[in-house]
């Protein structure tokens, strides 16, 4: 007999006569290496119907839909296949096929080479085909075959080749998991909705309302499936969780029936939380997953609740408000595929989510998520490690989570993590229905600042110095440099070219040379070294050039009759000049000359002269054209000129 796909199975019992159970798909290897559907936990040992098929640039499996399986529906409303790039793009679809048309019921996007590896019963890895059947019309959707095709979009081989001799002789993987009928609420994939802005009923099936600042939008970028998701954008909150909410309208339920609640949910930024609760319309609450924490990834949120005796009606309330948000402003967050189906007798997988990495140290960290066993005496752990894929990792030891239908926190810290390292990590679950992993997150280890020593410059002169300190990289890649000048808090300075030191656990010798300094001026420096950590600088030293000799000229010994500063000649000049002054008395005499910025460059005279008239000349060899001015000062006698270097 051939399968019909139906919107549920309640309505399968009323068009077809029999007794209808709900149960799963298998998809596994046997030991001839072909991939075959059989009832989840029944492996057939020798079971066919499965083969494959290669036509160009795709690769099928195709499975028969004719088995003797009685009066037993097989309503697969999660699809979920595994598929080994092996060196090209590739993207993947099931299919369902009858008479040769084929409607397409899942279908990825493209993943990339190279991917390899996976194992245990339920571990669906690299690549993963996801599609919630709702709203297919039964009539019009039936199939003879289930297919699940690969097509190569770029690369030298087609992938699934690769998979079925990889996996060859191992164990299961889960292809498809049912629930007992489709969802009982709508739209809750926003396929019925107009991209754009919203207000408060402008989406079938949802009300939106926000007393805060929030804009509701539907997207069609980022999607979990399909090619709409919900979008709230947050920029200011309250205290209140349910000061913004998005609301799936009501829905009708059976008194005293057990439901599952399920969303994908992520945010654009890591640590925001996000209360997913269901009640009835007159706000008392039958279930919750409160505070779940937000990553960047997709992640499935899972729950169990049982609707209270005499319900008929359901509401599902998302809350995004809190003052636990108000740290994360502005924020987006984003939700897909929300769902409310009837309960199966069968055991479901846990449902798992990875939350945040937590007291991120130098070589250690905290991992932390949420687990709910849906029913099923359930195991969890951590996977953990640097690769991005996880293809390689750590597991911790496994923790007992009981059987209970709400999730429960778990955590484990970790240890002995490099320093200034990036990590990857996920939480794992398993229980009678198989194992289930959730999305990997990531976090990175803090480093430690280098250590630092400014130590006291040597040889020192009129216009250099060598600077020099130690640093002790600490473990981690340093780059180190001296920073300079002439203000005593170095508000301004210059900084020497970096030199890479390593990434050593001893202190290291550094020095630089400087040049072109000005004689007879005070210089401030430290010493400087950046790594992950950041940047740390070290204690503030200072030297002083000398000043270079000068030579005076006494012109006249007859005493003058006052103090003078001559106009300096040539001026303009190029490149020295002749400086004139005389004192009518024996005095300490200073001529110096500034930069326009009030920058001393050099002291021409610095001595105590007896009465006379006197010249010297200053050599501006290296300083740029400008503007100069050639100050005086002789006991109480002051005078400034101006002077014009052109070059």
């Amino acid at each position: 007999m051939s399968i019909k796909t139906l919107s549920s199975s309640i309505f399968f019992g009323l068009f077809f006569a029999g007794s209808v159970k709900s149960q799963s798909l298998v998809l596994y290897l046997n030991e001839d290496g072909l991939l075959t559907l059989a009832p989840y936990p029944a492996y057939p040992s020798g079971s066919t119907g499965g083969e494959f098929e290669q036509v160009a640039d795709s690769f099928s499996w195709r499975y028969n839909l004719q088995q003797d399986i009685s009066d037993t529906l097989y309503t697969v409303d999660l699809l979920v296949g595994s598929v080994h790039p092996n060196g090209s793009d590739m993207e993947a679809e099931f299919i369902l096929s009858h008479s040769g048309t084929e409607t397409v019921l899942a279908k990825t996007g493209v993943f990339h080479a190279p991917l390899s590896g996976f194992s245990g019963l339920g571990y669906v890895y690299p690549a993963r085909v996801y599609r919630q059947l709702t709203g297919l019309d039964p009539s019009a959707v039936s199939g003879d075959q289930l297919i699940l095709r690969v097509k190569r979009v770029s690369g030298g081989t087609i992938g699934f080749v690769y998979l079925r001799e990889a996996v060859k002789g191992t164990s299961s993987i889960v292809l498809g998991q049912t629930s007992s009928g489709s969802p009982i609420n709508s739209n809750g994939g926003f396929e019925a909705a107009t991209l754009g802005v919203k207000s408060s009923k402008d989406v079938p099936g949802w009300e939106f309302s926000s007393s805060d600042s929030a804009i509701f939008k539907i997207v069609d970028d980022p999607v979990y499936e399909g090619n709409r998701a919900l979008a709230v954008e947050v920029t200011a909150l309250g205290v209140n969780p349910w000061s913004i909410q998005a609301i799936n309208t009501p829905f009708t339920v059976q008194p005293g029936t057990q439901y599952m609640c399920s969303a994908w949910a992520k945010a654009n930024k890591a640590g925001p939380v996000v209360n997913f609760t269901v009640g009835d319309p007159s706000y008392n609450e039958w279930g919750r997953e409160s505070q779940v924490v937000m990553t960047t990834a997709w992640q499935l949120v899972t729950f169990a609740f049982t609707s209270p005796a005499g319900a008929t009606s359901g509401r599902a309330p998302l809350h995004f408000g809190g003052a636990a948000n108000a740290t994360h402003l502005p924020v987006t967050f984003y939700v897909d595929d929300f769902r409310i189906t009837r309960r199966g007798e069968s055991a479901a997988m846990a449902s798992v989510i990875t939350s945040l990495a937590t007291s991120v140290g130098t070589g250690s960290a905290i991992l932390t998520g949420r687990v709910n066993p849906m029913g099923s005496s359930t195991n969890a752990w951590f996977e953990y490690g640097t690769s991005p894929a996880l293809s390689v990792y750590t597991s911790t030891q496994t923790q007992a989570m009981g059987s209970g239908t709400t999730s429960r926190l778990i955590s484990e810290a970790v240890f002995a993590l490099n320093q200034g390292t990036t990590y990857y990590f996920r939480l794992a679950a398993s229980n009678a229905a198989g194992t289930n992993r959730g999305s990997i997150v990531s976090f990175t280890t803090s480093a430690l600042f280098a250590a630092i020593a400014t130590y006291a410059p040597s040889s020192v002169t009129s216009t250099a110095a060598t600077l020099q300190g130690n640093v002790n990289p600490q473990g981690t890649s340093t780059s180190a440099w001296f920073e300079y000048g002439t203000s005593p808090t170095l508000s301004v300075y210059s900084s020497t070219p970096t030199q890479a030191l390593g990434s050593g656990t001893t202190f290291q010798p550094i020095s630089v040379v400087l040049s072109n300094l000005i004689p007879g001026t005070g210089y401030y420096f430290r010493l400087a070294a950046n790594n992950a950590a950041g940047t740390v600088r070290g204690s503030l030293l200072s030297f002083n050039t000398p000043a270079e000799p000068t030579s005076v000229e006494r012109l006249d010994q007859q005493a003058p009759k006052q103090y003078e500063l001559s106009q300096n000649h040539p001026n303009p000049f190029n490149p020295s000049t002749t400086i004139q002054f005389a004192i009518p008395q024996p005095v300490h005499v200073e001529l110096k000359v500034f930069m326009s910025s009030g920058r001393e460059l050099k002291a021409l005279v610095s001595e105590t002269l007896p009465a006379g008239t006197y010249k010297t000349q200053w050599d501006a060899t290296g300083f740029p054209s400008g503007v100069y001015f050639c100050r005086m000062r002789a006991g109480q006698f002051r005078d400034t000129r101006k002077i014009l270097l052109v070059k």
